[in-house]
């Protein structure tokens, strides 16, 4: 079972998100900030990181260089309000997915999907 990690400020976001990864399967947690997102993804390594830009604190634009450093950033699929092409380029920079809001619960799964697939390629070549 592959683990998920949200770090989404909007608690309804991100319950609705847990809800829907939860019942596709997946062992979901959640944080509300990009702060203590970043001290558990560091700590619990999970598989599939939903990061939100726009966060108190510590925020995704932020988070997202600091998981590069640590060879995380494959994992992660920025989700976010921003429409700017800015926004997007910024996120696949890092060669993390994209996200943007709102999205439906098929969005979500391919999203963790095609981060699943990247890590752990079926077939291999």
């Amino acid at each position: 079972m592959a683990y998920v990690m949200i770090i989404e400020d909007d608690r309804a976001i991100g319950l609705a998100m847990r809800v829907h990864l939860q019942g596709d399967g997946y062992r979901v947690e959640l944080c509300g900030d990009g702060e203590a997102g970043m001290i558990r993804v560091l700590r619990e390594q999970p598989d599939v990181i939903f990061l939100d830009y726009m966060m108190p604190q510590l925020d995704g634009f932020a988070v997202l260089p600091l998981l590069a450093e640590r060879h995380l950033a494959d994992r992660v699929v920025v989700v976010t309000a921003l429409t700017s092409s800015a926004a997007q380029e910024y996120a696949e920079k890092f060669g993390a997915e994209y996200l943007r809001k709102p999205f439906n619960n098929r969005e979500l799964t391919a999203a963790a999907q095609r981060v699943l697939a990247k890590r752990f390629p079926v077939g291999g070549g």
